[in-house]
């Protein structure tokens, strides 16, 4: 309980951290301390049960407080950051299993990638980077910051991308996809789409460290598979871990059960989003008036109209519904004084019961704060 309840409110604090509007009062909602609680609280817990499984609700609410931690936090250095080892580590594996999956799937648009024609160099100039890192930060208003400095952080290879977490939105829907035993709607497709193409888009004109069909490849590089059972996913000749969501429920999501294949749009949508973002190859310089437009001019027109501040909205609505779709820790419900299932009256007399006093319940030593007014 203690758990899933740490959990809880860190998310809540993280989604407080985006939101400058909020009349809410939600000065309890530190973030700091609340991302040192979960934090230590969760390798304390791992630490003691190693062999602990967590209930549907559970091990949701802890993908989806990596989710929003890392997603709301990205943008600044800050104590949720991952060391670099970390990410290094991760990037590794987001590859791997682009790899495997593009191998597996057979897709032409992405297998055409692999040998595709495209420049293989960085496509926008350190000036260019910089000026688009700033940019980006007043859009999403936040602070530009000093490119001169040693401070200097989003765009670095120290700071989250788009297309570090991407397999992490995928596996928390898919968590919560397999929980209510539903299919995937048009809309979340879109968001999909979205967050595939923004992550290109931020690899190009903010990163500049990876080639853009080298993006495209590992951010388009999902769908349904078939049986998984003779897929190799993890690149090293490995089909037996069946218990990675990655492999078994995040295929599943995509899979149409009614007639045992993809889900019906999904190909299209993700075909049309590389469409888009394919550069012209025909592009010479000083060709005269008709020329088309470079592939670095051809990417910044494509992201003025895919607003990065619109798809941050979009996926900050996503997760706090999905956080709202499943009930409240119960230890939330004791401090609002209202079980589940039962009026405020009958859960103070259920819990005096019990032996437990709701008036001092959270001014005893393992309250989470501080006495009612």
């Amino acid at each position: 309980m203690t758990l899933d309840y740490l959990a809880y409110q860190t998310i809540r604090a993280c989604f407080a951290s985006r939101n400058r509007s909020s009349n809410d009062d939600d000065s309890h909602l530190s973030l700091g301390p609340n991302i040192a609680m979960s934090d230590t609280f969760l390798s304390i817990f791992k630490a003691r049960h190693p062999t602990f499984e967590p209930d549907a609700e559970l091990r949701f609410r802890i993908l989806l407080l990596q989710m929003t931690t890392l997603f709301t936090q990205r943008l600044t250095s800050n104590p949720a950051t991952p060391p670099l080892s970390a990410l290094l580590e991760l990037r590794e594996t987001n590859k791997r299993r682009a790899t495997a999956w593009i191998k597996s799937s057979g897709d032409a648009n992405l297998l055409a990638l692999r040998t595709s024609t495209l420049p293989s160099e960085q496509i926008i100039s350190q000036q260019e980077l910089e000026r688009n890192r700033a940019h980006v930060l007043h859009l999403l208003e936040l602070p530009a910051e000093d490119e001169d400095s040693d401070a200097a952080f989003y765009g670095t290879p120290t700071c989250v991308s788009l297309l570090d977490l991407l397999p992490l939105f995928m596996q928390i829907s898919a968590a919560r996809n397999a929980m209510s035993g539903s299919n995937l709607t048009d809309r979340w497709m879109r968001l999909a789409g979205e967050f595939m193409l923004q992550a290109c888009l931020e690899q190009s004109l903010v990163y500049g460290g990876m080639a853009l069909e080298r993006a495209m490849a590992e951010a388009f590089a999902w769908g349904y598979l078939g049986d998984l059972e003779d897929v190799d996913m993890d690149g090293a000749g490995q089909n037996d871990d069946t218990k990675d969501p990655i492999n078994i429920e995040v295929n599943a999501m995509f899979e149409d059960e009614e007639y045992t294949a993809e889900v019906e749009g999904w190909k299209e949508l993700r075909a049309s989003s590389m469409e888009e973002l394919q550069p012209p190859l025909d592009h010479t310089p000083n060709s005269g008036q008709d020329e088309r437009p470079s592939p670095a001019t051809h990417l910044e027109t494509i992201a003025n109209n895919h607003s990065i501040a619109e798809f941050e909205s979009s996926m900050l609505e996503f997760l706090q519904a999905i956080s709202n779709s499943i009930p409240e820790p119960v230890l939330v419900q004791v401090e609002k004084g209202q079980l589940s299932g039962m009026t405020k009256q009958e859960t103070s007399d259920f819990l005096m019961e019990c032996g437990i006093s709701l008036a001092t319940f959270f001014r005893a030593p393992v309250g989470f704060k501080g006495p009612p007014d």
